[in-house]
């Protein structure tokens, strides 16, 4: 029977690494969001409404992405949390049948 390893340091590492991307993208689309809003203070017509129009769907989406990142990472920090109890339970039962 192949046995499952898994490598928690890793795994939480490389979750931590996610949630700090996540937020820094966060971060940067709020930053990016305020520069465009003054651009759009010196900016009239009807190139202007399309360009506005078409940021506002793209902000959009790239806050659908990242709550789905950050569904992803919750999933994610559950999911190790589940396997580390259950990991310690089936020690615990082997160790009480030594």
């Amino acid at each position: 029977m192949d046995v499952f390893l898994a490598d928690y340091v890793a795994m939480n590492k490389q979750l931590v690494k996610l949630v700090d991307i996540s937020a820094d993208v966060e971060n940067k689309l709020n930053d990016l969001e305020e520069t465009v809003m003054d651009l759009d203070i010196f900016w009239d017509g009807e190139a202007n409404a399309a360009f506005m129009l078409n940021v506002k769907l793209d902000f959009f989406k790239m806050q659908v992405l990242l709550k789905s990142i950050n569904k992803s990472a919750a999933c994610l920090m559950l999911a190790i949390g589940k396997y580390q109890q259950t990991e310690a339970k089936v020690e615990e039962i082997i160790g009480g049948m030594q």
